[in-house]
This record gives structure tokens, C-alpha cells and sequence, in this order.
């Protein structure tokens, strides 16, 4: 395996807005020392020591269970987190909840805040919960998730700069994080015999689309095309011949984190699975949260919509 020159990234914590450092904590600038990371260009005004593996081979997806073991052993780098970006809070669930240091588990995956515009792109594994009683320090022992380069069209939309939210990954080399608010969420996932991780949209999850999605993006397309999103429910488990059906949502008026469902369905075929920017943590309200709340509706975590989402 070569190894490749450390190049420096950038990542993202978030804090919300009554400014307690619990959930929604994102880190501009932001220091993560790791040893691999999603296959993505350098930013300006990166922070985060990188050192990319597999840039110059073939991520063919043949690794398997032995070498994603090795993975988990040698030196640890830290992941240190300077700095945050407020997010107002949700107008009735604390998310906080569900990402809490008793939240965490061994194999585990989590979304984490990513060095674009902060949403939950990144993903590491948990290895190990180092802190074992809430006197001690948050510590966790995890690989940060590379994206597998098995086809074209993903190898351009790694090399353009883009990161991938859904498909195929491997685990990265071991590394150390106390930086609790870069993790937004546990994610659903699945691990081949080759030790292959697949993270894919599944029933019932809120994902958020590039609105202006094409498969002609390239690093030229600017940032006000590529942070627009629409807001889906997932509404069947991922086919291999059709694809997912996605059924949208859009804002609720009067509420800040409050999304109706809609009649406006869209498939999204296997070949356009780079459309799907990342998972948005939600719940399905009863519709008893307040006397002017509409049928079918969900509260999304605001920690991971844009004020680009419509």
C-alpha cells in the first residue's frame, strides 16, 4: 500500500444557539489530525493534517477483513476541535439527545460535520469508547470512512472536490477524538465479507438532495449551486435494478425546523446515488406538538439543514 504526502483538510463542529457546547457545534477551522479521510481536494484555510493512502491505487473494494483489522492498530493521531458556528435550535425535539457521550458504542458508525458547509458528510467507525464514566474526558478510538473508488463516476466526483455521501466505503487508519460536538448521528450501515462498509439511503430516513444536482459538476460549479438541497423521505429500501423512491418534504411557515410531506415523488436510479448529499437526523411528529400543525410532518435537525433547504 503507498503511502501518500499529509495534506490538510478541514472540518466542522457545531454549537447551538443558547450556546451550550452539546449538539450542534460546528467548527470552522477545526483541527483533526488523521491518518485518512473522504478522497476530496484541499481547502483554503485547511486545519486538518491528512494523510491520504490511496490516491495512487486502485480502491478496487478487495480489501478484506484482515487488512480492515490492521487498520485499528498502530499510533493513534488526535482529533482536536477549535471553534464553532452557531445553529438555532429545533422548535420541539432536542437532537442533543440522541448524541450525548452515553450515546456512543463500539462499531458504531457516526455522521460527522463536514469542512464544506458543515453538514454530515464525513463517517467514522467506533472502536473503542476510551471514556468509560462521565467524570473522565469524552474519548473515542474510531476510522474515519474513505470512499471506495469503484467506478468512474465517482472517482470524478471525489477528484472534482465533492465528498460521497452514500455507497461504498472502507475504514481508514486508527485515530483519537475527545471532540464530541463534530458527531451528528449513528447511521445505518452494512459490511461485506471483504470488509466493504455500505452506507445507503433506507425506508423512512429524511436524506437531503442536491437541488441542482448533475453528473457534469466539476470543481468550477460555485458554491451557491452545490449548497442547495430538497428535502426527501425515503419510501423503500435500495434496489439494485430500480433504485430508491423518494417522496419530497418542504418548510412548514411559522416554524423553523418543521417539514410537510408532499404528493411530488421522484425516483432516483442506482446510477445517480451521488445525488443524495447526506442523512438529516428527523422525527415524524404526532401532530399534537402545536394546534396549528398540519398532517404528515417531520421535525428536522437543524444542525444538518442549510438555509439553502427549501
Amino acid at each position: 500500500m503507498m503511502e501518500a504526502a499529509s495534506k490538510p483538510v478541514k472540518g466542522n463542529a457545531k454549537r447551538r444557539e443558547d450556546g451550550s457546547s452539546s449538539k450542534k457545534n460546528k467548527n470552522k477551522g477545526q483541527k483533526v489530525e488523521r491518518e485518512d479521510t473522504p478522497s476530496k481536494s484541499t481547502k483554503k484555510g485547511s486545519k486538518v493534517e491528512v494523510d491520504k493512502k490511496d490516491d495512487d491505487k486502485d480502491d478496487s473494494g478487495d480489501e478484506d477483513e484482515d487488512e480492515d483489522e490492521d487498520d485499528d492498530e498502530g499510533d493513534d493521531d488526535d482529533v482536536d476541535v477549535p471553534g464553532v458556528i452557531d445553529v438555532p435550535d429545533a422548535d420541539f425535539y432536542d437532537f442533543d439527545k440522541e448524541r450525548t457521550r452515553d450515546c456512543f458504542q463500539q462499531e458504531q458508525i457516526w455522521a460527522a460535520y463536514d469542512d464544506d458547509d458543515g453538514m454530515p458528510r464525513f463517517y467514522a467507525r467506533i472502536l473503542k469508547v476510551v471514556s468509560s464514566s462521565s467524570d473522565e474526558e469524552f474519548k473515542v478510538k474510531m476510522n474515519w470512512l474513505e470512499a471506495l473508488r469503484k467506478d468512474k463516476a465517482v472517482c470524478e466526483w471525489l477528484d472534482a472536490g465533492f465528498y460521497q455521501g452514500s455507497g461504498d466505503f472502507k475504514a481508514g487508519k486508527a485515530v483519537t477524538s475527545d471532540a464530541l460536538n463534530i458527531f451528528s448521528h449513528v447511521v445505518a450501515w452494512e459490511k461485506s465479507s471483504k470488509g466493504i462498509i455500505r452506507i445507503i439511503p433506507r425506508k423512512d430516513e429524511v436524506w437531503a438532495l442536491y437541488r441542482e444536482w448533475s453528473s457534469a459538476w466539476d470543481n468550477l460549479t460555485p458554491p451557491e449551486v452545490r449548497h442547495k438541497y430538497e428535502m426527501v423521505v425515503i419510501s423503500n429500501d435500495f434496489d439494485e435494478e430500480v433504485g430508491l423512491e423518494v417522496t419530497y418534504l418542504v418548510k412548514v411557515d411559522g416554524f423553523k425546523s418543521v417539514f410537510q410531506r408532499t404528493h411530488e415523488v421522484k425516483w432516483i436510479p442506482r446510477s445517480e446515488l451521488l445525488r443524495f448529499s447526506h442523512q438529516v437526523p428527523a422525527k415524524k411528529l404526532l401532530g399534537e406538538e402545536a394546534p396549528n400543525l398540519p398532517d404528515n410532518c417531520w421535525e428536522l435537525d437543524p444542525a444538518a439543514t442549510s438555509t439553502e433547504t427549501r
